[in-house]
Order: C-alpha cells, then sequence, then structure tokens
C-alpha cells in the first residue's frame, strides 16, 4: 500500500505521475504480476469533505497505464459538506 494527500488537481496529478513513473520504471516485473496472478491493480481512494468532485487522466497518465497493463479503480468518497454561504 502507497498513501499520499493531495490538495488539488495539480498536487493529485503530479503524485499520481510520480507513483506511475516509478512503477513504469519496473515494468517487466509489473507485467509478470498481471500475467500471475487473479488481482493487480492500483486503486485510487478519493476522499473529499465536500459534496462535489471531479479529475482528470491526461493522455500522459494514461500512456504509463498502458504500459503497466493492470486495472485502474477510483473510489471516491464525499462527506457533502458544503456550506450553503447564502443563508
Amino acid at each position: 500500500m502507497h498513501k499520499e494527500t493531495f490538495n488539488d488537481e495539480k498536487e493529485y496529478l503530479t503524485k499520481l505521475d510520480n507513483l506511475l513513473s516509478g512503477l513504469c520504471e519496473k515494468t517487466e516485473y509489473i507485467n509478470q504480476l498481471v500475467r500471475e496472478y487473479e488481482e493487480v491493480n492500483i486503486t485510487i481512494y478519493i476522499r473529499s469533505d465536500f459534496a462535489q468532485l471531479g479529475y482528470s487522466l491526461p493522455g500522459y497518465i494514461i500512456k504509463k497505464l498502458v504500459l503497466l497493463d493492470c486495472d485502474m479503480y477510483f473510489d471516491i468518497l464525499s462527506f457533502g459538506k458544503v456550506r450553503d454561504d447564502e443563508e
């Protein structure tokens, strides 16, 4: 397990890119694991205290995922603490 925290989309993409770059340095090993084991994946947990979340995966991130040939999952947790300032 590898855990990172981030505060905005730019920081999220930088940390995701760094993680995938490190994994891509071991592409052959990761590909071997994918072939040998039933479940090899990357799961990204995104948690926010606010109700609305969004993220993107730029092409350079997708290209690295293709090299790794493993599944990627996103689990988005939101606690909906949006405050209505108009009241």
